[in-house]
């Protein structure tokens, strides 16, 4: 069981409660970036990996450093990774230089 789990939200909502349990946090996003690599699947929208990774590397000082370099790693080694998708992704979520940082050290 996962100790939180993490919700994204467009920036404009508002969230007037939430359950005791399990322990949610909420990431604000614009309207553009809240959209970005949405996938639908039996009418549950979540985000592919691509665009999980890039908001992870956006968030990692509030993620951990640790959590970061793994959550990478491990996107490295996966054989159906695509990394133009990730690098398109970054780039437009502001955070493309921080994402080659990363992919260089770690390449």
């Amino acid at each position: 069981m996962p100790h939180s789990v993490d919700v994204a939200i467009p920036r404009k909502s508002r969230v007037s409660t939430l359950p005791d349990w399990p322990s949610i946090d909420l990431y604000y996003y614009t309207d553009y970036r809240y959209n970005l690599g949405i996938e639908e699947n039996n009418n549950i929208r979540i985000y592919d990996i691509e665009k999980t990774v890039v908001d992870i590397i956006y968030y990692r000082e509030r993620m951990g450093i640790d959590t970061t370099k793994e959550v990478l790693v491990n996107y490295l080694r996966r054989k159906d990774r695509n990394l133009n998708k990730l690098i398109r992704y970054a780039n437009q979520c502001k955070c493309g230089d921080i994402m080659r940082t990363y992919l260089e050290v770690l390449i």
